[in-house]
């Protein structure tokens, strides 16, 4: 949603303690035209504590299906999406 990982700019091992010990900036910290029913997804999904997550694909589809913003996405943006990310790392 954001095009970057959540805990960018350190080293791998310093990111899974990262992931295991701190929070994770809201994705509207870097784009404010994130959606809050759908940012609030993707923290459900990023929880530390895996109760706390969806606990299958089935529950945080129902999840996303209630988004306001499901119809705003399709396969051709998806595709559209990852192309631009890509083009961008190789630039890197």
């Amino acid at each position: 949603a954001t095009g970057r990982s959540p805990f960018e700019g350190r080293s791998p091992q310093e990111q899974l303690i990262a992931h295991a010990s701190e929070s994770v900036r809201p994705p509207s910290e870097i784009r404010q035209d994130i959606p809050e029913d759908l940012e609030k997804l993707i923290l459900r999904c990023l929880e530390k504590d895996p109760a706390a997550r969806y606990q299958d694909m089935a529950e945080l589809s129902q999840a996303f299906h209630q988004c306001d913003c499901r119809g705003d996405w399709d396969g051709r943006q998806a595709a559209r999406w990852w192309a631009q990310l890509e083009g961008q790392a190789a630039k890197n």
